[in-house]
């Protein structure tokens, strides 16, 4: 950015790029390290990844406390899914969810349920977020 278009920005905005740069690294550093405890199996760094992953996103960290929905995103559905695998010390459902995650992310391909209809059709198990409810 030239410095006449800096100069010309509104005022604030510059640290408020800042910011969200700041934010996206630590948030790509903690799905860095979620992904090297889910492939070393350590649930222990699983569990403190995941958590500073909530801190430093509080959308996360709210979606999680909101209740499901039929409706949700398949990466709502994902997120919901590794946190009660994390909560419980499922390691293989995390991974799961995780690789989920990541391709869906990565728009490379959905389950098979999200081809045949919505979240609420009967192929789809949504028994992993009855305990969100």
């Amino acid at each position: 950015m030239s410095s006449a278009l800096a100069d010309s920005a509104p005022r604030g905005t510059r640290k408020t790029n800042e910011e969200s740069k700041g934010n996206y690294r630590r948030t790509y550093a903690d799905f860095q390290a979620l992904d090297r405890a889910l492939v070393d199996s350590d649930l222990a760094a699983t569990r403190r990844a995941f958590a500073q992953l909530q801190k430093d996103s509080p959308g996360l960290a709210e979606l999680l406390r909101s209740p499901a929905t039929a409706t949700d995103s398949p990466r709502r559905v994902y997120f919901r899914m590794l946190a009660d695998a994390v909560a419980i010390g499922d390691m293989g459902q995390a991974q799961e969810a995780f690789t989920w995650l990541q391709q869906v992310a990565a728009d490379i391909t959905y389950p098979p349920f999200a081809a045949s209809g919505p979240l609420d059709s009967p192929a789809v198990d949504l028994s992993p977020l009855a305990s969100l409810e």
